[in-house]
């Protein structure tokens, strides 16, 4: 039978990885909720009902579209573009939720993006 340690080791590195990457999301932005906007990614807290899911998550949406859509002024003085385009953001949060209620309806926000990482990467293999 094989060692196992390493798989456990990196496992656990994992684990230490995302945690303090959570540790630093809640530090970086303790006031404003947004670590709990991204809820709005995980196709398992989507609503039940499929009426509901038209309105489901605009207010979170809304939060993040003005926090990334907008130019920020730096403490020094620079200036830092808006990460996203507003506009464009909430139509791709509408296609997304109608795609991830019947292609990842149960997942969680990580599995969500595992899958979507996966298309991406076949999308890549088959263009070349």
């Amino acid at each position: 039978m094989a060692d196992n340690s390493d798989m456990e080791a990196a496992i656990q590195f994992q684990k230490q990885f995302c945690n303090l990457i959570i540790l630093n999301l809640k530090e970086r932005f303790p006031e404003s909720g947004m670590v709990s906007c991204f809820k709005l990614l995980a196709p398992a807290s989507f609503p039940k009902a499929k009426l509901q899911l038209r309105t489901y998550g605009l207010l979170e949406i809304e939060i993040l579209a003005s926090f990334y859509g907008e130019e920020k002024i730096c403490r020094d003085g620079g200036k830092l573009d808006a990460l996203v385009n507003i506009e464009q953001l909430r139509r791709e949060f509408q296609l997304f939720k109608a795609q991830a209620l019947y292609e990842w309806q149960d997942q969680n926000a990580r599995d969500t993006w595992v899958s979507i990482r996966k298309i991406q990467c076949k999308q890549v293999n088959t263009q070349i």
